[in-house]
Order: C-alpha cells, then structure tokens, then sequence
C-alpha cells in the first residue's frame, strides 16, 4: 500500500521566503516545489484505491515493462543533518572521476547541501552544508582551475540567490555574486550553471531585472565581469518569454539557447536565443498549449551533433500532462516528438534531456509509471522507440519524482536522482541516488590471425558499456584459464592451439559474446576442414574439397571401392585442394574417397575419416509417344511410364484424366479449346524422390484431326417421264473427295458431287431411288461418313395451278391436279426446276398461298405446282 506524504513532513512552506504568487504574479519556485508535493499527497489519495485494487496490474508494469536489471539504486538520502536531501540537481562528473551534487534541504541548518560520491554509491561525504536558508536548486560546473561552482535560490543579504565556488573537498568556499534583487540585477537563480568555450560561467535567474521576470546573466569564474545579457519584459505586449527556471546550453555556434517557464504570446512560454554578449536576442518558438503544442517548459535545452535542440515541456500535447520536442537553431522546424498520455509511460516530464550516444535521447518523467512514482525514459532523435527504461515504486525502498536532469557518465552509465523516496522514506522527503547501466556493445571484433611457426598471435576486442567491463577469452568454445583482459596472446602457439577464439564481455547490465577470430599456423601442416561425405544424383559431378595450413602444401587425392581396405591413388592429376568426379554412375555408389596432405616441414598427413560417395539413380519420367486422333472422338488412352528414383508421377494438361492424374494409362479427354486448336500436350512429372535427384517430366502431343463431313443434299421429287436428278452433295472436314452411289447412273460419273442421276426402269416403276454419297477414307483416324437422300418418281406429271392474282401477301392460285399443291420460288425464272425453293404446301384448290409483300420479294418469281 503506497505511505502517504504527510505535510507535517514538507518545510518547504517554513523555509521559502517567497508567497504563493509574486508581484509580477508568477507561480514562485519555492512554492511550485510544495504545491508539486501537495499535488502527489491529492494525486495518490485519487488514486490509492486504484493502487490496492490493481496491485497485480502495477507488478507486471515492474515484470514486464522495464529493463530492471539495469537499474540501481546507489544510495538513500536519510534524516542526519550529514546526510542532506530532496536532491532536485543534475549530477556532474568530476576531472577526478567522482559524482558531485547539491541537496534542497538537510545538512546542520537544513538550507541543503553539497556531495560527493563514487559511481558505485561507495565513499560518499557531504563536503559543505549551507546556511542561510541558501537551497540550491542547481547543480555544479567544474572550472578549469577544478573548483565547484554552482547557485544558491534563496542565499545572499537578501535572500535573493548567490553565485559560489569550492573545492572538491568543499574548502575555500566563496561567494562569487549576490543577487540583490532590484531591477539592475537578477534574483533566484535556479539553475545549474554551464560553462562556456571562454571559461565564463552562464546562467539565468527566475526573476528579477527591469520587470522582475528574470535574466541571463555572465560571470567570471573569479566574481568578476558580472553582466546581465537579457532582462526578460514578460507578457507585456506578449514580446518576450518570463521566468526562466532552468538554465541555457551552448550551442555549436557558440550562442546560448534556453526556455522560459511563462511569457510569450500565450504566456505559455517560449524558446530562445541570445549571443555570450547579450546581443542577437531571439526568440526561436512561442508555445500554444492545447493538444498539438506544449507549454510551461520547466527543463531547459540540449543540443544534438546535427544542430537540432531538444527539450520538454511540464504540460500541454494530446493529453495536456507534456511533451517532447524539437527545434533547429533559426526556430525553423519545430515538431513535437512525444505527447505523454498514459501513466504507465510516464506523466509530467520536469527537467531537459540527456544526449547519449547515435542521437539517443534520455530524460525523466516526474510522475505516471507505477503509482505515480516517475520514469526513465529513452526515446530517437527522430520521435521514434520511445521505451521506458524504469518506473519508481513509492511505498518501497525505491525513490520517486526524478526532478534532475540525467547524468550520461565517462563509464557510460546513466547516472541521477529522485527528489523522494528511499530507505529512510518514513516521511517520503529524502531521496535517492541512482544509475541506469549500458549493456556491453563490441565496436571492434576480434581478428582472424594467420602466423608462422614460432611467433605469437593476439587478438583483442574493442567495447562499450557500464565500466567495469569483465572479459573471457575462450578457445573452440572452453573458457581459456586467465584470459580474462581485452586481449589476448597465445605465445608460439602449436596445431593444437589452431581453432577459433571468441570473448565474451560482461558487465552488472548483461554480456555479449564476439565473433570467432581463426587463428591459422603456417608452417605447421594441419588439416583445418577434411572432406566429408557426399550425395549426388546420377550423372552429376561430385566435388570433394579440402582445408589445409601449411607452407609448400601439396595434395594426392586416392580412392577405395573395398570399403575403405585400401586406397589408390585416383590419378597423377589429383593434387588440387579439390577433386570432382565429374560424371558419376551408379557404380560409383559406396565410393570412399581421401587426400594425402603434404607440406615442408611436417611430415604428410591423411584426412579422416574417409568421405563417402553416395549416388542416388535419378527419377525417369517417359509419357509415351505422341497420338494423333479423331476430334468426333478425341479421348486419348496414355501409356506413361516411371523409372529410377521415381515411384509415383502426376499428369498435368487443361483437360481431364480418368480416373485421375496419379493413373499412368489414364484416359485423357482434351478441352473444346484443345479440339478446336487441333493439339494438346500433356505433361508426366515424377513426385520429388527421396535424396539428391530431382523430379523428372515429359510431355507428348496428341495432334486432334478434324472429323469428315457429307452431305447428300435435299430429297427430290422428279416425274417419270423425265426422271433425270441433279444432285446436290457436299463435303467438308477431312474429306477432299466422295462418291455416289444408286442402282442408276451418275453422269458425267459418280465423283462428281453435283452429277445428274438417272434411276433404272426398275426404280422409275418403283417410283422411289436413293442415292448415297459417301467420303473417301480420309488420311488420319478418322473415318469415311456418308449420307442418303430420296428421289420420288410420280408416275403422271402433276398439272399445274393456274395462279389468279398476287395481293399483299396473299398469292390466290385455282385449278391443277394433284393430292397436294407445291409453292416453288426461285429469283431466275430460268434456273433449273429442281433448284427452285419450295416455300410451302397446300392441300386446296382452289387456295390461297401467303407469300412475303410483293415490296420485300420484288425479284421472286413462282410456280403453283399440283403433286
């Protein structure tokens, strides 16, 4: 269950010498920090039963969400007055490898403190308590004659802040500056202080100056050469920014870049730039608030190695609880990178970014995470791979609200503090120190080392990573007793020592193992890889190859077909590295094969154990021999067959095989687009053989003739006293000839498809003949077709109708004989009769025929004829 912050536990309100709201009517720095902590106490009541409900939700955030492992905690501020908390300051690394830093309160008079301690938490010591309720809210900057420099919020006559310096061990201290308030100068400074290229210290002060809403200041590291470079004038006319709180980065253009916390053109506070002079002041970006900006950028600015500065902002963005983003030096381009939303990712970022290395940037978040303790966060350059790196856990031994800046240390470390929290958090004031490691990352592999007999070889490996970085050289895989430095030397190494060497590097954030370096002795004969067995399809070459080390190698390549008793030598021209059969046959099944290797200064060596020839027969696929068929009948009996490696094919074709395609005789009926194209082609392909071979296909044709066609022509009607016909046959398909055929006569002969036939006196008496016509067999498979039509003879030539008139389309005819009347047409009334077109009959007479409209039949002519 999250400890609630009791107020009682909170000084700040006895110790801030400033109301809630300051003449200019800005929220006061030391005020923020209370209402900030008052704002945790009425954020966690909403929220604890949240926290007791959902406990399991909050430990997998812990389990699953954050590189734990990488995290931890150095130390724990406590409640002695050597001790010193709520540190609120970016940490500095000093020239001597130490961690300095300044507390807000403990120390003999409460007032906060200066520290030292080692990276690993170890020999920490409060160097220098202040008095005066000074409060340094900033952190330190080394000069270049190794003293501390820093500020003091509240310290000075007036309680305006202060300017100060020490040495490491806190002796010598001495004001440099005391801000006294007024117009001409500054007051509160709560920043951390930069130096310049010029050894001159910068900073800025909360409020102050002409409109009482802070500076830029400069000053020598000795206390001379104090200069205000910029009075901020506020949201008069919403011209400039106010109430800077922290401080300004120099940029690679040597200009000062910072933020203001208010002012602007929405008094939401802005992004500026000013010259180490104070001239060329400028302000680069107004916030807007609202969800597409942020607002209130308590942080200050970081500059990237490709120009772009980067910072945060306390609100604003899609869920109003801030953001991150990014501006180019001219104010061009800016975007906002991040928009803090969910708790569990964190809420409220307080202070500027870190820049680690390729352009990763790392900051805090002061709440959201597990119960509102704050996060590490990393996130690209370019807005990308936002991921939390840890979440504080109130109610435990962990800190939380992280107010400082991130420290990217020498050793590579992420190194900073949280404002509460901690062992000793009976009261949840005291705070914490920590580091977030980076695992090992190899930037230099280790090499490949190829020696004579007698020298030594080393190898070594290039890392970065959280110091100390632990190493373990191993060879061929086994830990190598010793080796345990960035490098590593065999000395005279033997064929035995002939291998791979790899290192594996550690560290408290985890380890990576390099890449293998071979290392190769010459000199020595040794036999690195010998050649191993193959398996090959019939017909194929196989290649066997060989790895040697040595000096003047030689090679004799021998075969054995006993089973390995006894080997040969393949040939006098087998003395390659390498030796391909080229064409292997199924004889050559079971053939083992080595190579004598030769070299100075060693005597020959034999490779082992003997590669063995494995020769697979390779799948046979044979669909047949190609078919012609008949397209009236066009289904094809195949006749597939398989052999070698084969045991199984499948047929293939647009068509369709019966009863499947897995039958090798199966009946295939081709598609009407194969019969109309007159071919189709089928394909037998074998299934993938077990081994190397692969699978095996032919395809045949099935040429598709077209059928032959016949026709007789019409039956006819002739009398007996001209019985003479003119047939009328045709042909088509295959056929290129016919013949009739009829107990007559066909002239000028029966070949003739339009001959005239003459009926014997028999089938005149008859009074009926059938002729037929029938195909020559045509070339192919397909047959020879015929066909018959009917010659009726009448015995009395019919009479003909009279035909009365034509009307419309009614043509009225009278008279003739005859059972039935014939209505013949034709457009020639010269054409022979039986070329005329019989239109229709009828069975009355007199009668009436309908005939198409004279208009549409102008050309025809007619016969009434009686039958």
């Amino acid at each position: 269950m999250p400890r609630m912050i009791k107020s009682s536990a909170l000084k700040v309100s006895s110790i801030c010498h400033c109301p809630w709201r300051d003449s200019a009517g800005r929220a006061s720095p030391g005020r923020l920090l209370m209402a900030a902590s008052q704002a945790v106490i009425w954020r966690k009541r909403f929220r604890l039963g949240l926290s007791l409900i959902s406990g399991a939700i909050f430990s997998a955030f812990l389990a699953t969400g954050q590189a734990q492992t990488n995290y931890q905690q150095l130390l724990s501020f406590g409640p002695t007055a050597l001790s010193g908390n709520q540190p609120r300051a970016k940490l500095m690394e000093g020239s001597d490898g130490w961690l300095y830093g300044t507390t807000f309160s403990g120390g003999i008079s409460n007032a906060g403190t200066i520290f030292r301690v080692g990276k690993d938490g170890a020999g920490f010591s409060q160097i220098y308590a202040f008095t005066n309720s000074d409060r340094p809210q900033g952190g330190l900057v080394e000069a270049n004659d190794g003293t501390l420099c820093g500020t003091t919020s509240y310290g000075g006559s007036n309680h305006y802040g202060t300017v100060f310096k020490c040495n490491k061990d806190g002796s010598d201290f001495s004001i440099l500056h005391v801000f006294p308030g007024g117009a001409g100068d500054g007051t509160v400074p709560n920043c951390t202080l930069i130096k310049g290229h010029d050894g001159i210290l910068y900073g800025t002060t909360y409020s102050g100056g002409v409109s009482n809403l802070g500076t830029v200041f400069a000053l020598n590291t000795d206390g001379s050469g104090y200069a205000v470079l910029h009075h901020f004038t506020g949201s008069s006319g919403g011209a400039d920014g106010s109430s800077p709180f922290s401080g300004v980065c120099q940029g690679l253009d040597g200009a000062l870049y910072g933020t203001t916390l208010m002012g602007g053109s929405k008094n939401e506070g802005i992004v500026f730039k000013v010259s180490t002079n104070g001239s060329g002041y400028t302000i680069l970006r107004h916030f807007n608030g609202g969800t597409q900006d942020g607002r209130w950028g308590y942080g200050g600015l970081v500059q990237a190695s490709n120009g772009r500065l980067f910072g945060t902002t306390y609100y604003g963005g899609t869920a109003n609880v801030g953001t991150i983003f990014t501006v180019n030096t001219n104010g061009g381009n800016y975007a906002v990178l991040h928009s803090f939303q969910l708790d569990s990712e964190g809420l409220q970022p307080f202070t500027s970014l870190t820049m680690g290395d390729n352009q990763v940037l790392y900051g805090t978040a002061r709440y959201g995470g597990i119960s509102d303790g704050g996060i590490i966060f990393r996130i690209n350059s370019d807005g990308t791979g936002y991921t939390v790196l840890h979440r504080f856990v109130p109610a435990t031994e962990d800190g939380h609200q992280p107010l400082a800046p991130l420290l990217l240390g020498s050793d590579g470390a992420l190194y900073g503090s949280t404002y509460l929290g901690g062992v000793y958090a009976t009261n949840n004031v005291y705070g914490t120190l920590f580091r977030l490691c980076s695992p090992p990352t190899i930037t230099a592999q280790p090499q490949d080392q190829t020696i004579t007999v007698g020298q030594d070889a080393s190898f070594s490996v290039s890392a970065t990573g959280t110091s100390p970085l632990g190493y373990q050289w191993s060879f061929n895989g086994t830990n190598i007793p010793g080796a345990t430095d960035s490098s590593y030397t065999c000395y005279s190494p033997q064929p035995a020592d002939v291998g791979n060497y790899a290192v594996t590097i550690t560290n408290m954030a985890g380890s990576v193992l390099s890449s293998n370096a071979l290392l190769t002795l010459q000199g020595v004969l040794t036999i690195i890889a010998p050649p191993t067995n193959l398996a090959v399809c019939a017909g194929s070459p196989a290649v066997f190859t060989v790895e040697a080390s040595g000096l003047d190698v030689t090679y004799q390549w021998q075969g054995s077909g006993d089973g390995g008793i006894t080997f040969t030598n393949l040939s006098s021209t087998a003395t390659n590295a390498s030796y391909t059969n080229l064409i292997t046959t199924a004889a050559d099944d079971g053939y083992q094969y080595q190579v004598i290797v030769s070299g100075a200064f060693s005597p020959p060596a034999t490779s082992a154990p003997p590669a063995i020839l494995t020769v697979s027969a390779p799948a046979i696929a044979d669909a047949g021999l190609d078919q012609t068929v008949c397209a009236s009948s066009p289904a094809t009996t195949l006749a597939g067959s398989i052999g070698g490696a084969a045991t199984s094919a499948t047929w293939s074709g647009a068509g369709t095989f019966i009863p499947d395609a897995a039958t090798l005789d199966a009946v295939y009926i081709p598609t009407p687009a194969e019969v109309a194209a007159g071919v189709a082609t089928v394909m037998l392909t074998t299934d993938d053989p077990a081994g190397p071979c692969g699978a095996a296909s032919d395809t045949m044709t099935i040429t598709i003739m077209p059928a032959a066609t016949v026709n007789a022509g019409p039956d006819q009607i002739v009398s007996a006293d001209n019985p003479a016909t003119t047939l009328a046959g045709s042909i088509g398909g295959a056929a290129t000839s016919a013949m009739w055929s009829g107990a007559g006569s066909f002239a000028p002969d029966a070949t003739t498809l339009d001959a005239v036939y003459t009926p014997t006196a028999a089938e005149i008496a008859a009074g009926t003949a059938t002729v037929t016509l029938t195909t020559d067999d045509p070339a192919g498979p397909c047959e020879a077709v015929s066909d018959s039509m009917t010659i009726t003879i009448t015995s009395t030539a019919p009479t003909p109708a009279t035909i009365i008139s034509l009307s419309g389309t009614s043509l009225n005819y009278t008279g003739g004989s005859g059972t039935q009347f014939v209505l013949l047409q034709s457009a020639d009334p010269t054409a022979p009769l039986a070329n005329w077109t019989r239109e229709a009959t009828n069975t009355v007479t007199p009668g009436v025929f309908t005939v198409p409209p004279v208009g549409a039949a102008a050309s025809a002519f007619y016969i009434i004829q009686s039958e």
